[in-house]
């Protein structure tokens, strides 16, 4: 995350002229825009009257300014490998690209389909699935996890000093360490020594987990954010174990099959391998990108259990900017609400000011609206996915390496999709700003 908007201004008058990074201009925005500190921020743009067309105000041109942006960003940053792009606007893909390659030798161009692990963008649709179910009665946000569990399962004090419920595992406030103490890394031999910390999928197993949740501490207090991975698997497996149903099937069950994500898998099949791009981690002592293999999660698909391509996140992203239609497939708009209503705010870097919701962080764009987003990060591979139901925009970024240059290239894109685009009438209220309160992740 950027320390600052130095010298760069664009959006919030002259303060932040390009994207350094998309959270700091908007949490400066935030800064700017905000309201009373009892304003809270929850207007998804299907229910809001100034809702845009994003179609009516993105031509040709514009679009056609993001392979500007792609290509210039490989050039300055003189990545290996490549990514894909995909750009949604009032429910339609308009635009679904590959850039550079997809194979080590530099022979194969990256197809626009090509297959990613997307990491924690699995988190998205956990949050998806734990609210569709929720609605339907299935499982209880609010109740114990150990409403869930086995009755033989032990859970450390520490753990769970104050009630934990499927809601606080989501919103990453059950003080949980970041990863369990079972997890191990896959050794990669590379200069150096460097550990891309590739997950070892034989450590992330279901009798593993219950071992770490009989003997972890927790790693801060309950009730402030600390990103978790494990709180997410425990989630994942919660889902499970409600439902009767594996991962892999309430996925496809209840997002991915209704919506012909046909690509967007728990357990990618040896016949997908073929399409997943050549992928690289960055060590930082020589400042150099080595090969490292393809992530796969084990037993454990909560937290970063999928893959997927750009045409099914975009098709993803079509739903969620669709309130209507998000409303009649969650359950309701009461099931959107909860899905989308951030609970608390805190900071990640100085500047940078996020809310939490299920699944997702908010960000306010100032007179430019609300934007939700999420990264991914195997090490390997990296994901970056943001909407905006004001704009009726989104936009996927997937790719085999540089973790903050693909991050500034999706921050890029979105400034020059919002400069295109006519302010709001009516801003939507930002985050109450409280810096007692930030929790850097």
């Amino acid at each position: 995350m950027a320390d600052s908007c130095r010298d760069k201004g664009m959006i919030v008058s002259d303060l932040c002229r390009e994207a350094i990074r998309l959270g700091a201009c908007i949490a400066l925005a935030a800064t700017v825009f905000s309201g009373p500190a009892h304003a809270r921020a929850h207007t998804p743009g299907g229910d809001r009257p100034n809702a845009l067309s994003c179609t009516a105000k993105l031509d040709d041109a514009a679009i056609a300014e993001i392979d500007r942006l792609a290509e210039g960003k490989i050039r300055s940053e003189q990545l290996p490998g490549g990514f894909t792009i995909a750009l949604v606007c009032d429910g339609k893909i308009v635009k679904m690209s590959g850039y550079g390659f997809a194979d080590e030798a530099h022979t194969i161009r990256m197809p626009a389909d090509a297959v990613f692990p997307v990491a924690s963008l699995t988190k998205t649709m956990t949050a998806f699935l734990a609210v569709k179910l929720a609605a339907r009665g299935v499982v209880s946000l609010d109740a114990p996890i150990e409403r869930y569990l086995p009755s033989t399962a032990r859970l450390s004090p520490s753990l769970v000093a104050r009630p934990v419920t499927l809601e606080t595992l989501l919103l990453h406030t059950a003080g949980w360490p970041r990863d369990p103490s079972t997890r191990r890394n896959l050794l990669v031999e590379s200069p150096h020594g460097f550990d891309p910390t590739i997950l070892d999928p034989d450590s992330a197993t279901v009798d593993r987990l219950y071992t770490a949740l009989a003997t972890d501490r927790a790693a801060g207090p309950p009730g402030v954010r600390r990103y978790s991975n494990m709180g997410y698997d425990v989630a994942g497996h919660v889902l499970e174990r409600a439902s009767g149903k594996s991962y892999a099937r309430l996925l496809s069950d209840e997002l991915t099959g209704p919506l012909g994500m046909t690509d967007t898998v728990v357990d990618r099949l040896q016949t997908m391998e073929a399409r997943v791009p050549a992928g690289y981690s960055f060590d930082p002592t020589v400042r150099q990108l080595f090969r490292t293999p393809n992530w796969r999660s084990g037993e454990l698909k909560g937290a970063a259990g999928v893959s997927s391509t750009a045409p099914d996140l975009a098709r993803y992203l079509a739903l969620l900017i669709d309130q209507t239609r998000l409303s009649a497939v969650l359950g309701g708009t009461e099931a959107v609400d909860t899905l989308l209503r951030p609970r608390l705010e805190y900071f990640d870097g100085p500047h940078a000011l996020f809310a939490q919701a299920l699944g997702w962080r908010m960000s306010h764009f100032g007179q430019y609206g609300n934007v939700y987003s999420h990264t991914g990060d195997a090490d390997s591979h990296h994901a970056f996915l943001a909407f905006s139901p004001e704009r009726r925009v989104g936009l996927v970024v997937l790719s085999t390496n540089g973790k903050d240059a693909m991050n500034e290239l999706g921050d890029d894109i979105l400034l020059h999709l919002f400069q295109r685009m006519k302010p709001l009438d009516a801003p939507a209220p930002s985050p109450s700003i409280n810096r007692g309160k930030g929790i850097l992740q």
